[in-house]
């Protein structure tokens, strides 16, 4: 009997510190379900807002053609802000307010005519469309090179042709 009596103190130790060890991989798994739930009603909240900013931003043609033509007719008109919304919302469902500056600056230097001049020559270009949500128009300088792309890209959330990049 004075071997089990000596022993039981080690024997408790052991109990003790499994049931610690236990203890703290339960809690580091609760934890981990707390975080993953919760990124996770994170990821839902951004989409329904991505979703909800996608369908409302409506400032566009039902084809790239006519998207291009009022994004024209807007410059042509000197109204900038109006122009700056025919470009798509960023990734988090946002204006991206460089258009609006560049805009404004392109207007302050006095090249809105030479804008206007070049886009009205745009030439489609479907043949670089990467799919049938993308459209391409391409503006050539005088010796037939390509100096810029129009990108348009349609938003299935509210149905328009929206401006990607000039």
């Amino acid at each position: 009997m004075g071997i089990f009596w000596r022993r039981r103190p080690v024997a408790v130790k052991w109990t003790v510190g499994f049931l610690i060890i236990i203890g703290l991989i339960l809690s580091g798994f609760h934890l981990y379900r707390i975080l993953a739930e919760d990124s996770y009603a994170q990821g839902l909240k951004y989409l329904k807002n991505f979703e909800e900013a996608m369908s409302g931003d409506t400032v566009g043609g039902k084809n790239p053609e006519e998207t291009l033509k009022l994004f024209i007719t807007a410059l042509k008109a000197g109204d900038m802000k109006l122009a700056s919304l025919f470009f798509i919302l960023n990734d988090l469902g946002e204006r991206e307010t460089k258009f609006i500056t560049a805009l404004k600056r392109v207007q302050a230097e006095g090249l809105l005519t030479e804008m206007i001049s070049k886009l009205e020559g745009a030439e489609p270009n479907p043949q670089d469309a990467i799919g049938p949500g993308d459209f391409k128009y391409v503006i050539r300088g005088g010796d037939g090179r390509v100096e810029a792309t129009v990108n348009l890209e349609f938003n299935k959330f509210s149905g328009v042709w929206k401006i990607e990049s000039l």
